[in-house]
């Protein structure tokens, strides 16, 4: 879209914002509309459920089930469509009696890799002389849920004033900067954000919001939390934190706030607003002591306006904050963490609360998991986050006022000092990192990082819907006992929940239930979607497909293969220990995260942390030679496969072969982060 290289306006904004979800959401119904899918549909009185295989009764409506082509799994555009964005289909049947398409609700939840579940309403059923157990040739034609549109378009309708996300920087005002008023663990950048986000204005003046880059580590939540735990000590204020994702909402409760509350601060007590369709049962105690819950205490409602008026700080996610219809001003300060990790229209949603006079920050890294758009490449994703235009239109901005309304993070806290330039060097370019020691202890004689090698054989779930590596659940359970069997009194007392292992679908619950056969089942086992915002001080990570199931045209949960900034996300949730258990051939020849897998497992090969020992570096080099090989016996099925696995014009891989200028030059904000790191005393090489 040629207008998408003009800059945004104050006029233009709601105008420009409106155009991009048409055009994404026109991208996605192109994308839906080529799934016109003639299948053989199955009539039945009962639905089957991707999680578990396990049959349940319709109560009285009917379902359909189809089977799906190979190439509509949940890791091409299509099917991660159809598994996330559609919610209903039109279906007729062939042949056609008549010139009548219904519509019937789509099953995302009982939909499966294989196969795709329709609601059928009974009067449809009775129109098509369908009953239990009879099967129809049908025409489907998926349609895209407009109802998420929506809310975006409502949440640019409802702004209060588009000076919020539009300032003009030279009619703005700085906040007087005054120091923390309680004893506060920060340095002097994170004093700078908290009194930016505390200071008085002068006269009616707007305060232009606050924008907070650091990479991993550096302590963004942290100044956050302590910012709002500042403001609530004066007169008149009350806090609106919300972050994307849940569990990242979640750590502010479970790591600040509550420790604060219950050390002599009751009149802190914040209020976590929750989902009503969000899971209770894998909320932790610590947080549910903070949430609405119904009548009957087994669930989440959304609050009532006594109760958002009673509470000094309230939690919640972007989308999640649609709900709580208080009017413009409620709030007087509105901090948005993970910020550039959604798009610019979720990123509003809780500034429909905002007025000239809110104080607004925003705190995050383009270079973590970034939004999923249909319309442009994925390297141009991160631009259409609310934190990355207006970080931009602040370079941009010749005013001195431009430079101090953003503040760049650099030192790290929460990881150990031999993971941060791995980490840097792979995933933001840099090969000269600019550090301080964390302080964060390693491993007294282990390296912190380690690779077990474990070829497996990996088999489908009962649903058909993901799959199982029975291989590695052994070497991952052996890894666990060991680190905590074996817990140095550096790390502090042993701790079971300081141990995380990530991994993805049904890998997760048969991790869970072996782990807690042998007594640790306060291991903490997430899909790798439930750890942004949290820490711990091992990290295991389990990538399940070897070399066979990924030319498999079936193979699904492609992410650590394929998705750099997700492997970014998960990687720097370790503070002490990451461990990596999976094929070797596989990581280091398949995906566009190959170059980074052959950067880490070097680097594991160097410290001799890799295992089984008798492994050799010449292992890793024959992967290419293997590359070569797979792409000589390619059907033309898995070929379609293979291509979808190599397209990477798009995608920000980063490897030795790119130089700081090259990446930094493509990128404002990471340049920006390498030009502060020049006044840092300590420069560590990535080696």
């Amino acid at each position: 879209m040629a207008s998408a290289k003009i800059p945004i306006t104050l006029a233009s904004y709601r105008e420009r914002m409106h155009q991009f979800l048409y055009v994404e959401e026109e991208a996605q119904q192109e994308l839906v509309a080529r799934l016109n899918l003639q299948v053989q549909g199955t009539l039945s009185s009962k639905v089957q459920t991707s999680a578990m295989g396990m049959k349940f009764e319709a109560q009285g409506k009917s379902h359909v089930k189809g089977r799906i082509p190979c190439f509509l799994t949940p890791d091409t555009d299509q099917g991660s469509l159809l598994s996330r964005a559609v919610s209903t289909a039109y279906v007729a049947p062939i042949p056609a009696p008549d010139n009548r398409v219904y519509e019937v609700q789509v099953k995302v939840k009982t939909t499966s890799e294989l196969s795709v579940w329709l609601l059928l309403p009974a009067q449809y059923c009775s129109a098509l002389r369908l009953e239990d157990g009879d099967s129809q040739l049908m025409e489907i034609q998926f349609q895209i849920d407009r109802m998420v549109f929506g809310k975006w378009h409502q949440a640019i309708d409802a702004l209060h004033n588009e000076r919020v996300v539009v300032p003009n920087i030279p009619a703005c005002s700085l906040p007087s900067l005054t120091p923390p008023t309680q004893e506060i663990f920060c340095n002097a950048k994170q004093k700078q954000a908290i009194s930016y986000i505390t200071g008085t204005a002068s006269g009616k003046r707007q305060v232009s919001p606050l924008l907070i880059y650091g990479p991993f580590g550096t302590g963004k939540t942290h100044t956050l939390a302590w910012a709002a735990l500042e403001v609530i000590k004066q007169p008149n204020t009350k806090v609106l934190i919300c972050t994307h994702t849940d569990s990242a909402a979640d750590v502010y409760i479970q790591e600040y706030f509550h420790v604060y509350v219950t050390t002599g601060h009751p009149e802190a007590m914040p209020l976590r607003v929750k989902n009503i369709e969000s899971s209770f049962h894998e909320t932790d105690p610590t947080t549910l002591q903070y949430c609405c819950l119904s009548e009957d205490g087994c669930s989440f409602r959304f609050p009532t306006q006594d109760e958002l008026e009673q509470h000094p700080i309230i939690v919640t996610t972007t989308t999640s904050s649609h709900n709580l219809h208080v009017p413009p001003g409620f709030f007087s300060h509105i901090l948005i963490d993970e910020a550039a990790q959604m798009l610019e229209c979720e990123a509003i949603m809780p500034l429909a609360y905002a007025t000239l006079d809110t104080r607004i920050a925003l705190a995050g890294d383009h270079m973590q998991s970034t939004p999923k758009l249909f319309s442009v490449g994925d390297r141009k994703s991160a631009d259409h986050s609310l934190f990355n235009r207006l970080f931009q239109y602040y370079q941009q901005e010749t005013h001195q006022l431009a430079s101090q309304c953003r503040i760049i993070f650099h030192e790290n806290y929460h990881t150990t000092k031999a993971i941060i330039p791995f980490v840097f060097h792979n995933f933001y370019g840099a090969s000269k990192i600019p550090i301080e020691d964390s302080g964060i202890p390693e491993h007294p004689w282990q390296y912190p990082l380690m690779f077990c090698h474990v070829f497996g054989t990996p088999e489908k779930d009962m649903s058909m819907a993901s799959w199982l590596n029975k291989a590695e659940i052994e070497e991952v359970i052996k890894r666990v006992q060991e680190f905590y069997q074996g817990w140095v009194y550096q790390w502090g007392s042993p701790d079971q929940k300081q141990i995380c292992v990530v991994s993805h679908g049904s890998q997760v619950k048969r991790l869970k239930e072996e782990l807690g056969k042998e007594q640790l089942r306060e291991v903490v086992v997430e899909n790798f979607e439930n750890v942004p915002g949290r820490e711990f001080r091992v990290v295991i990570l389990s990538t399940v497909h070897t070399q066979d199931s990924l030319l498999s045209n079936s193979a699904t949960h492609l992410e650590f293969f394929n998705e750099p900034q997700l492997l970014n996300t998960v990687m720097t949730r370790a503070q002490s220990q990451l461990v990596v258990v999976g094929d070797l051939t596989a990581l280091c020849a398949f995906g566009h995260c190959r170059e980074i897998w052959k950067n880490f497992i070097q680097k594991t090969f160097e410290q001799g942390n890799v295992l089984p020992t008798y492994l050799k570096m010449k292992d890793v080099e024959q992967s290419s030679l293997l590359r070569l090989a797979w792409q000589n016996r390619l059907t033309p099925g898995t070929a379609a496969r293979e291509n979808f696995l190599e397209k990477e014009d798009d995608y920000n891989v980063i490897t030795s072969r790119v130089s700081d200028s090259a990446l930094s030059g493509d990128d404002p904000i990471l340049q920006e982060l390498l030009d502060e790191g020049k006044n840092v005393a300590e420069i560590v090489p990535e080696n």
